[in-house]
């Protein structure tokens, strides 16, 4: 998503994407440290065909928003955008910035949890399980 204007009247492209820490290979790290998984898939994000580089190269604010799919966390910069248009909404309407992170952050979880259901429903009907 392209936002013209960002941070410090920069533009910033967010690079949206959802990760598990239950993939092969991140089960132990995740278990660990529960941010392991989407703090390796920002950084791929970042890096696959040089991304942000390219960004930078052009003064646009690279951003992954990287959320885990089971707990609906997300990552440490993308949580910085959420506070950001929750502080901006909350100027717009007189509300708190704290309420209306939490509104935002409860939408952002159930969307995704209704994703999860609506793909593991239309995988077991496509193996005939439905």
């Amino acid at each position: 998503v392209y936002i013209p204007l960002w941070s410090l009247g920069r533009p910033a492209a967010l690079d949206f994407a959802v990760s598990s820490g239950l993939r092969v290979g991140f089960l132990d790290q995740s278990a660990c440290k529960g941010s392991s998984s989407g703090e390796a898939y920002a950084a791929l994000k970042r890096g696959h065909l040089d991304t942000a580089a390219l960004c930078a190269a052009d003064e646009i604010t690279f951003i992954p928003m990287v959320c885990e799919a089971h707990g609906g966390s997300w990552g440490a910069e993308a949580q910085r955008v959420w506070q950001a248009v929750a502080k901006t909404s909350a100027l717009l309407t007189g509300e708190s910035a704290a309420l209306k992170l939490g509104q935002l952050t409860q939408s952002l979880s159930v969307t995704l949890h209704r994703a999860n259901a609506r793909a593991v429903l239309d995988h077991a009907a496509s193996l005939g399980a439905v």
